[in-house]
């Protein structure tokens, strides 16, 4: 889906200029989330697994069928780690201001 929309933005239609702006500016802020994420991740103290499956999920954009399958754990199971891992993500990111 991104490769694609990737080819119609770079087409040249003289109708897409507005959207190539607004496109480069989404991507831009995605980026930036991205790294603040990362910054976010790396620097916390979270277990190895529920740090895992966060970045899976979130930095590396694998599905949960997907990391199930990689893993070997099962789906419910990769649901708790991020459900756990997202809690103690913020409890923790709070008590750090």
């Amino acid at each position: 889906m991104a490769a694609q929309r990737e080819r119609v933005l770079a087409g040249g239609s003289p109708g897409l200029e507005p959207l190539k702006g607004q496109a480069a500016a989404l991507r831009q802020k995605e980026r930036e989330a991205w790294e603040a994420f990362h910054r976010v991740l790396s620097g916390s103290p979270l277990p190895p697994l529920q740090q895992d499956v966060l970045c899976r999920h979130y930095l590396q954009y694998q599905s949960w069928s997907q990391m199930a399958e990689d893993t070997g754990y099962s789906r419910r199971y990769l649901l708790q780690l991020h459900a756990r891992g997202m809690r103690a993500l913020r409890e923790w990111a709070e008590a750090e201001r």
